[in-house]
């Protein structure tokens, strides 16, 4: 497995991991390891995973990916995969991964909590 981190701007706040090849058991840990890193940094406040040319992916890779996801929810980043093709997409969606590969960290309108606060004293 190779991947390649990609920040479209010097000062963009997303970034893209792309990865080729085998994701498995052999690489799992260095994937784990980058997502991880990169998660727990300053920047980027997003990561899309770029799966387009990934050819295979086992349980080992999927627990990375997760480990991923999980990584963003405790860091409050949006983390999200993407292009999962042939095998390594339903690899992902019989192991019942697919759903959970996307987060998006709850943001609160102020506005609208005010407004619903207002709303709920004015009964």
């Amino acid at each position: 497995m190779y991947f390649r981190l990609e920040r479209p701007h010097p000062a963009g706040d997303r970034q893209t991991m792309h990865l080729t090849g085998d994701v498995d058991l052999a690489v799992a840990d260095r994937l784990r390891f980058a997502l991880t890193t990169t998660l727990t940094s300053a920047h980027p406040s997003e990561l899309i995973v770029d799966l387009s040319a990934v050819t295979f992916l086992d349980c080992a890779g999927v627990t990375a990916l997760l480990d991923g996801r999980r990584a963003a929810a405790e860091n409050a980043k949006r983390y999200e995969v993407v292009n999962a093709a042939g095998c390594v997409h339903r690899v992902l969606r019989l192991t019942g991964a697919l759903p959970h590969l996307t987060y998006a960290p709850a943001v609160i309108d102020r506005r609208l909590r005010t407004s619903t606060e207002q709303l709920s004293l004015s009964r």
